[in-house]
């Protein structure tokens, strides 16, 4: 939540309705992977690797999970499912928090300059 007013305050931008996220506090949504991908217009496996590459997350088997240092910005949410086994079926989730630390100026791009990399 405080990312995201700090962003708000300093940019005039609110990443939380820039994600098409509206009447809910920031701090009570969290984002997939492809969900942050759609608004910094990469794929989920790009995002997952920059992800990777800050030290926000790392490989465990078939999975990410958050690492020490990615704990702040991210909660593993049961998403109602099971596996075959009768285990449940978890979602590692991104709280707004993790936009500042992806790129500040990805915040502020356009569709055409996200696109183009410029």
């Amino acid at each position: 939540m405080s990312a995201a007013r700090a962003v708000q305050r300093t940019s005039g931008i609110d990443p939380v309705a820039l994600l098409g996220v509206v009447g809910l506090r920031s701090d009570d949504v969290y984002f997939s992977a492809t969900e942050l991908g759609r608004h910094l217009g990469q794929t989920a496996r790009e995002v997952n690797q920059r992800l990777a590459e800050l030290g926000l997350q790392q490989r465990v088997g078939a999975t990410w999970s958050p690492t020490h240092e990615g704990r702040q910005h991210a909660v593993v949410l049961d998403v109602g499912k099971q596996h075959g086994d009768g285990a449940p079926v978890t979602q590692l989730r991104w709280r707004v928090s993790v936009l500042v630390l992806l790129g500040p100026d990805d915040l502020l791009a356009t569709d055409d300059e996200r696109k183009t990399g410029t």
